[in-house]
Parts: C-alpha cells; structure tokens; sequence
C-alpha cells in the first residue's frame, strides 16, 4: 500500500526519470508504538515480529525503487528468545540489488506513546532523494480522532486524496479492464518472503542467498 503514498510515488517517477542518475544507496525507515506490550503480536509465529508488522512495507520499497533483491542480511536488538519478541526492539536490514544498489531498512517498535514515523533517503549518481513524514510540511496532524484512547498513535494522511482510496480505484479499474495497478499480487507475496529471509537470517547469523532461499517457516 505505501507504493500509493504521495512521497513514495514521487520518488519512483523521479528514480524511472532518471532524475539522480543510477541508485546507489537506499535508507529507509519505519517507528510506532509498539503493540507487543500485550496479546499475540510477541508470539513471533504468529505475528512475524517487528519485520512482518512494520518493514515489509519498506522491504517493498526498497525492491520497488532499487530492483530485484538478490541477499538480504538482518539483525536484530535486543534478539528474539524462544519465539517470543521483545516489546521495544529495533530490526535492522541490509538488501544487495541486482542493479548493484545496497540499501538499508530499519523497523522500531518504540515506547508506548512512540509517534508513528517513517522515511526515506535514496542517493543515486547525480543526486538525493529526501523524505521523513515529520518534516515540516506546514500542516501537522499528532491524533486521529479518538486516538487518545489507543497506544498506538498513527496520524491520518490528508494532505490529499486518501493513498488508501486511492489505491481501492486503481485496483477496481484494473479489475474492469484498465490499465495494470502498480502492484499486483506477487508483489505482495514477494515483500513477505523477504520478510521470512529476513527472519531467516536473523536466526542463522548469516546473509540469505535470495537465489536459493526456501521458506521454511522458521520463528527468527
């Protein structure tokens, strides 16, 4: 779904238009609340950690922006023990692209009241790409309505048109015959096997050969 936020976008037509020339080097970056403080989220078989929860979505990008994931190398602070996830934990990933790209995710599931952020900073050969979504766009928004009430504190987005909505249109004209959507089902299933490479790694201690890779459903 990040694919349809406005910063995200505009980074992808400005990569395709080879504004900064040949990528080089990605960030990116994810924070909230953590909502492991109780319930299922640290059981790690079934929520899938810090990775599955916040990074896959920047596990997306990165391919998205960078190219197709060729290794992917994770660690992970403080580490998961016996299946059960830490409450406050921050997860660090390293992707190698076949372009040549390296590119870094970090995913944080911070103190109670952790506001949500997130961010990027793509270098390429001619320039940089920028984004973090507490930066000073002239409008601030801290709750959603009724927000209060919950631990975790994500800002609604309306700066514009829903990504969401607009997301829901462009799936729906797809499904009526026009033009493809900018992501498709394996797009999906591929950013949540990076995810399980991810953890996979993270459990090994060793980088993860995206070419020979094969889920096995391992709790890292």
């Amino acid at each position: 779904m990040v694919r349809y936020f406005p910063a995200y976008k505009a980074a992808y037509d400005a990569i395709q238009a080879g504004r900064i020339g040949e990528v080089a080097v990605a960030r990116f970056f994810r924070q909230a609340s953590s909502p492991a403080g109780a319930g299922w989220y640290r059981d790690v078989a079934h929520s899938g950690g810090v990775i599955m929860d916040l990074m896959v979505h920047d596990l997306d990008q990165a391919r998205w922006l960078c190219g197709e994931v060729t290794s992917v190398y994770a660690v992970q602070n403080p580490p998961t023990v016996d299946g059960i996830s830490p409450v406050n934990v921050a997860a660090h990933v390293t992707l190698t692209h076949d372009t040549g790209a390296i590119s870094h995710c970090r995913a944080t599931w911070g103190a109670t009241g952790t506001t949500f952020q997130s961010g990027y900073q793509v270098a390429g050969s001619n320039g940089v790409l920028k984004y973090t979504s507490n930066g000073d766009t002239g409008f601030a928004e801290e709750l959603q309505d009724g927000g209060a009430g919950g631990d975790l504190l994500i800002p609604a987005s309306t700066l514009g048109e829903s990504p969401y909505l607009t997301q829901l249109r462009e799936l729906a004209i797809g499904l009526r015959g026009g033009p493809e959507p900018r992501v498709l089902a394996p797009d999906g299933a591929t950013a949540v096997y990076l995810a399980e490479a991810a953890r996979a790694s993270m459990e090994t201690g060793r980088a993860v050969d995206m070419k020979t890779f094969v889920q096995t459903g391992a709790v890292a």
